[in-house]
């Protein structure tokens, strides 16, 4: 344990208040390791037959592949301009209805 003079060192100013040595140290590394990014999608796009860049088709069924779905964020053919959670649950939902309702 450390003694209350070894306590005092190890504490630092943040702003205006205090605070301990491992919440400064703790923010530190959070704010030094933090980064923008986006979340994957379009890397299995779903398309036509025709479409050469196509991996899935319009009900998520790998093409080539028999009974194989793929219904995540990966089949969306283009990088959507919105958060991808609510648009892949609908997306989801969608290719559920038409595949199996």
């Amino acid at each position: 344990m450390l003694s209350s003079r070894a306590s005092a060192d190890r504490t630092i100013r943040a702003g205006t208040r205090r605070i301990g040595f491992f919440s400064a140290l703790l923010a530190k590394v959070v704010a030094s390791n933090l980064a923008v990014y986006g979340h994957p999608t379009s890397t299995a796009p779903m398309g036509g037959p025709t479409d050469p860049w196509a991996v899935v088709d319009s009900l998520g069924l790998v093409q080539g592949v028999d009974r194989l779905r793929v219904v995540d964020a990966s089949i969306i053919p283009e990088v959507p301009s919105t958060v991808t959670n609510i648009t892949v649950i609908m997306l989801a939902e969608r290719i559920f209805q038409r595949a199996y309702a």
